[in-house]
């Protein structure tokens, strides 16, 4: 606790930051930057750890910076990703909040390099992100979907789900929405709820609730319908988009109606 960057590493490959025993997570808190800061890093796994909280996983230790800060550098031998944060087996969630700048932030050239920003891919998977100063999730900026999901970026421009209902009713909460992206795809969308409105309309992903899965049709649309245990009227559920190549972009934000 109190460092400039709480774990800082650059180009180690398989790299383990936590796990998913139990006791096996670190508490990365209260440092002047970035909680944790990755370049470089092919096949990193972050899991388990409270990231901007003090040990219980609820009360604020913020760290300066973002929560979670992905890049690599391409002079020379050195490429960037894949890398994961969280996962979906039990104990992979970290807990990433109270951060003064995004809670996960991907960008290029981090520690000084340089490079397209085509070459990062990052999975970010299951995690309990809310309360930072930034985006949940930022991979330089929320940018309009584009129909087909044709273009490019870290993260392959993954479009975001638009959720179109957030309903209550017999003791189930029913998120309906579309996803337009690649076609013919396979799509793991997750669902999260939220006690605080983001002004950016995008917002966090602070209680995982569940995913579904779903498959782009030749045009790249899908649609999907999920049910979860009720969540309280006037919090606000947000998702995400993941397949094997195409990680999630930021997070997309519905109130829930009652």
């Amino acid at each position: 606790i109190g460092n400039g960057v709480g774990i800082s590493a650059f180009a180690p490959p398989n790299l383990l930051i936590g796990g998913t025993a139990a006791g096996a997570g670190n508490v990365i808190s209260g440092n002047a930057g970035s909680g944790i800061a990755l370049a470089a890093a092919p096949n990193a796994l972050v899991q388990g750890n409270l990231i901007g909280t003090q040990k219980d996983g609820i009360s604020p230790l913020g760290n300066g910076g973002s929560g979670v800060a992905l890049g690599f550098q391409t002079g020379g031998a050195f490429g960037g990703g894949p890398d994961t944060i969280g996962g979906t087996v039990a104990g992979a969630r970290n807990t990433i909040a109270f951060n003064g700048a995004a809670g996960i932030h991907a960008i290029v050239g981090f520690f000084g390099g340089s490079g397209s920003a085509g070459q990062g891919q990052h999975t970010i998977l299951g995690n309990s992100i809310f309360s930072n100063g930034g985006l949940g999730i930022d991979l330089g900026g929320v940018g309009p979907n584009d129909t087909g999901d044709a273009d490019g970026g870290i993260n392959s421009g993954q479009n975001f789900p638009t959720i179109t209902s957030v309903t209550n009713g017999g003791g189930n909460t029913a998120i309906a929405g579309t996803l337009n992206s690649n076609a013919s795809t396979n799509y793991r969308i997750e669902f999260f709820a939220n006690d605080a409105i983001d002004p950016s309309g995008f917002g966090e992903g602070q209680t995982f609730l569940g995913f579904v899965n779903v498959t782009t049709n030749a045009s790249g649309n899908a649609s999907f319908n999920a049910s979860f245990p009720q969540i309280a009227a006037g919090k606000r559920v947000t998702s995400t988009a993941t397949n094997a190549n195409a990680r999630p972009p930021s997070f997309q934000e519905r109130p829930v109606s009652s």
